[in-house]
């Protein structure tokens, strides 16, 4: 695999606190996919139920760390729209 922008994403989701912690790194034929994906909504539905907004955890500090991450892995160009319409949102 590359680091495009699906990768770039997915190491991002992880960064910003939007994902589980290592669920972006499992390649996709992996059986380990449909755990994060089980235990996904699983935490979904404990956000909601604790009224906790993407916008309280994705901060300024976060979109930081992601803008690092992406140097750091040599991640996608796209990385520098998709960040900024992240913080946008």
């Amino acid at each position: 695999g590359g680091q495009f922008t699906a990768n770039t994403m997915a190491c991002i989701s992880e960064v910003i606190g939007l994902a589980l912690p290592y669920s972006g790194g499992a390649p996709a034929p992996d059986t380990e996919r449909d755990e994060y994906a089980y235990r996904s909504g699983r935490q979904v539905v404990d956000l909601i139920r604790s009224q906790l907004r993407p916008r309280d955890i994705v901060t300024r500090k976060a979109l930081e760390n992601a803008a690092r991450i992406v140097g750091a892995t040599g991640g996608s160009t796209n990385a520098a729209l998709h960040l900024p319409a992240i913080a946008h949102e």
